[in-house]
C-alpha cells in the first residue's frame, strides 16, 4: 500500500489527519505498507507464509513469534487474535482491510491511551511517537519513537495539505491542492474552501467559507451526503466530490 493509501484508511478508521499520518509512520516502518509481509528471519516468502496460515497446512502462526501483517503482530496472544479475527469474517490473513478494522478493534479494547491520542490529536509527532512507544514497542523503541514522530510530521504535511508552521520562522501557509484530496473534520486548505463554498452554493449552512473543515463544516457534509444517498462518514472523498460538482 502507498502512504497515501494508509493515510486514507486511518482516516476512515477515524482518526484525525495528525494521528493518520502517526499511524502511517509506524505502518511504513514495521511492514512497508505490505499487509502480507512476514518477518524476514522467517526464512519464508511472504506470499507462500500467507498462503499456508490460509489452507491451515501452516500451524505455528501464532507460536512462531514472526511479525506479520501492516503491523508486524509478533506474540502469541496478539497473533491469535488477529487469525480468529480473519477465520471468523472469512478472508484472508493476509487482508489489508481486515487488518485495519482488526488494528482499530485492538487499540480501542487494549491501548485506549493510542487510540485516543490518534482520534484527538492535532500533533503528528505526538501520534507518531505514541503508537511507537505504546502500540508496536519495537527494539530501541525511544529512538525508533522520536524517529517516527518525525516521519509523521513528513508524512501529515505532504498527506493533509497543511505545512507545519515553525514557531521561529511561521512563513508556511497551507499548501493548494487540484483535484480536490480526502477532506474531512480538523483539515485545511484551498480544497476545503471549494468545498464550503459549493455546500452553501447547494444550500447547506456553513460558518464561514474560510478554508477550515470545522464542525458546522463537518455537519452540512453528512447532511449533503445523506440526501444523496451517499455513506454519511462527512468525509468528502471521490463520491462526496463527484456528487457536489454535479448540479
Amino acid at each position: 500500500m502507498t502512504e497515501i493509501e494508509i493515510y486514507s484508511q486511518c482516516l476512515k478508521l477515524g482518526m484525525t489527519p495528525a494521528g493518520a499520518s502517526g499511524a502511517t509512520a509506524n505502518i511504513l516502518a514495521e511492514s512497508a505498507g505490505n499487509p502480507r509481509n512476514v518477518e524476514d528471519r522467517s526464512g519464508i516468502n511472504d506470499d507462500r507464509y500467507t498462503e499456508m496460515v490460509d489452507n491451515r497446512s501452516y500451524g505455528n502462526f501464532t507460536t512462531d513469534a514472526y511479525g506479520y501483517g501492516l503491523c508486524q503482530w509478533t506474540s502469541r496472544n496478539r497473533k491469535k487474535d488477529l487469525l480468529d479475527y480473519a477465520q471468523g469474517h472469512g478472508v484472508s490473513i493476509g487482508d489489508a482491510s481486515m487488518q485495519f478494522q482488526f488494528m482499530a478493534r485492538e487499540m480501542r479494547a487494549s491501548y485506549t491511551y493510542v487510540w485516543n491520542t490518534l482520534t484527538h490529536t492535532a500533533d503528528p509527532y505526538e501520534a507518531g511517537y505514541v503508537m511507537c512507544k505504546f502500540f508496536e514497542i519495537p527494539a530501541d523503541t525511544e529512538r525508533q519513537a522520536q524517529y517516527r514522530g518525525n516521519q509523521a510530521r513528513s508524512i501529515y504535511t505532504r498527506c493533509s495539505g497543511t505545512t507545519l508552521v515553525d514557531p521561529v520562522d511561521p512563513e508556511p501557509v497551507a499548501e493548494t491542492y487540484w483535484p480536490p484530496r480526502m477532506i474531512c473534520k480538523g483539515m485545511s486548505g484551498a480544497d476545503v474552501m471549494a468545498l464550503q463554498a459549493l455546500l452553501t452554493a447547494h444550500g447547506y449552512t456553513v460558518n464561514a467559507v474560510n478554508g477550515a473543515f470545522d464542525e458546522s463544516t463537518d455537519k452540512a457534509c453528512r447532511k449533503f451526503q445523506s440526501d444523496k444517498g451517499l455513506a454519511v462518514d462527512g468525509i468528502a472523498g471521490n463520491n462526496t466530490w463527484g456528487a457536489i460538482l454535479r448540479r
